[in-house]
């Protein structure tokens, strides 16, 4: 299991930093093109998956998240996916530096409402990873909409094809 959620890990690091590359591409006014998605334009998508990342890291530490953490950010959207890598940086060491009765544990927090749940590390650690995948979905197409039409892959088989080689 463990070295399934380390794999998962390293995916996810791998893929934004792919998204932090094509945004080096994108002028900040498309950044902030408003689009049709979950999240209006590039940089709130990436702000979203970042905050996502943040918060179930908080929660795995035990640490109350009684706000958004990147309410107020006012940087770029190349720094936004900056912010997301160094994020995944932190998710990556962590879940490779856990062991394997950790990963069964259950973890007792709140959401953002206050609703109580109980998980295993093991469960958020794949939810994070599934959630950042299906926004960097979004994220491609609406890099996409912005013009930008050579953009490689971010699929998971992908990312094995190139671990492999």
């Amino acid at each position: 299991m463990k070295e399934h959620l380390v794999s998962l890990a390293a995916y996810n690091l791998w893929a934004n930093k792919k998204i932090e590359n094509f945004v080096r591409t994108v002028s900040e006014e498309n950044g902030n093109l408003v689009q049709k998605s979950s999240f209006p334009t590039i940089k709130e998508t990436i702000i979203h998956i970042w905050n996502a990342q943040a918060i179930w890291l908080d929660r795995l530490h035990n640490i109350s998240v009684l706000t958004i953490p990147g309410k107020d950010f006012m940087g770029t959207t190349l720094g936004a996916a900056a912010m997301l890598v160094e994020n995944s940086n932190i998710w990556m060491k962590m879940v490779d530096s856990l062991d394997e009765n950790k990963i069964h544990e259950s973890v007792d927090y709140k959401n953002l409402n206050g609703d109580e749940f109980i998980n295993t590390w093991a469960q958020i650690i794949t939810h994070v990873m599934n959630h950042g995948t299906y926004h960097r979905g979004q994220l491609v197409t609406m890099l996409r909409g912005t013009g930008l039409t050579d953009l490689s892959s971010t699929d998971l088989t992908n990312f094995y094809r190139e671990k492999a080689q």
